[in-house]
């Protein structure tokens, strides 16, 4: 049944097809739900990849997101990401590879699908440091800022209880979407994208930014042909 799904309500090879009909004989709106569809699954797969600590299944989803942060301008974090998946996979021994995609990921709280981007952690003890004069690399820096951040953070706490304030921890709770979910399925019962109406139209036709990313990339690439971008 997931196949079906999947071959029925999300962007495929079949999109061009749909798309080179003529105009009486497509319904824009169904075709842009299916890249719709396709985005959000593209999110969801790297949100829960990146939740549960799937750090092979995070570079999967990488590989996807290229070519459509391509397209929307966002060329230095394509240049770094294929950059850092072509020396992880390519270019690094086996000691080195191991040890940066194990430390992709860190789960601070130990619980189940509490997996955070390193990233965060890093930004979060930044916004913690007091001013240093001097470099930030060295091993000196380093045992002397790690106690004093969490010596810090002891005493927010403490200013926030004093305060009686409820809210200790930067970890929010999860948003109650019953209601949103509610109202959306009220106007698919109306009028449902998913549900093919030969001729309907729309203000908007949905881009298939995957695709244009690949033959932006392939224009750019050494041999790739004239008009390569430049970054």
């Amino acid at each position: 049944m997931v196949h079906e799904m999947v071959h029925t309500y999300v962007a495929t090879h079949r999109l061009e097809r749909m798309r080179a009909k003529q105009e009486t004989m497509r319904d824009v709106q169904f075709e842009n739900a299916l890249l719709l569809n396709k985005y959000f699954l593209l999110y969801e797969e790297l949100s829960y990849a990146m939740n549960c600590g799937d750090i092979g299944r995070v570079e999967t989803c990488i590989v996807s997101w290229i070519p459509i942060l391509k397209v929307v301008g966002k060329h230095k974090y394509v240049t770094h990401m294929t950059n850092f998946l072509l020396n992880v996979h390519f270019l690094y021994p086996p000691g080195l590879k191991r040890a940066i995609r194990y430390h992709i990921l860190v789960n601070p709280t130990g619980k189940v699908m509490k997996w955070r981007a390193v990233d965060w952690c890093v930004e979060l003890n930044n916004l913690f440091t007091k001013v240093w004069k001097g470099s930030n690399h060295t091993v000196q820096r380093i045992l002397l800022e790690s106690p004093l951040v969490q010596v810090y953070r002891n005493i927010q706490g403490m200013v926030q209880q004093t305060f009686e304030h409820t809210h200790l921890t930067t970890n929010r709770s999860d948003p109650d979407m019953t209601k949103t979910f509610s109202k959306i399925l009220e106007r698919f019962v109306l009028n449902s994208p998913h549900v093919v109406r030969i001729g309907r139209k729309t203000r908007h036709e949905i881009a298939d930014m995957n695709n244009k990313g690949c033959q932006m990339m392939a224009k750019a690439a050494p041999g790739g042909g004239e008009g390569g971008e430049r970054e």
